[in-house]
């Protein structure tokens, strides 16, 4: 293997990690809410040591952060879909 596939390897590593503790994120805080969810639970949902997400994250807001980016990134998709099928 290359040096470049190793690299290319490693960001897509990356990419799934952060996508598993985005979807457990939203998993524990549409379950618990925001005062309540923990990083703690939000590692164990994503099958990983607490610690581990700061490495992909600087805080438990800047998760928050990036799970309502993402939502809103998905609900604008599927508006525009929804519109494009009623012709608007």
């Amino acid at each position: 293997m290359s040096q470049t596939e190793i690299a290319e390897s490693r960001v897509r590593k990356g990419e799934r990690t952060r996508s598993r503790i985005l979807n457990a994120a939203a998993s524990v805080l549409a379950r618990e809410g925001y005062a309540a969810a923990t990083l703690t639970e939000i590692a164990a949902v994503a099958k990983m040591q607490a610690g581990s997400l700061y490495y992909h994250f600087d805080s438990k807001e800047a998760i928050v952060e990036e799970v309502l980016r993402v939502g809103i990134d998905h609900a604008r998709i599927a508006i525009r879909e929804a519109l494009a099928v009623v012709g608007a």
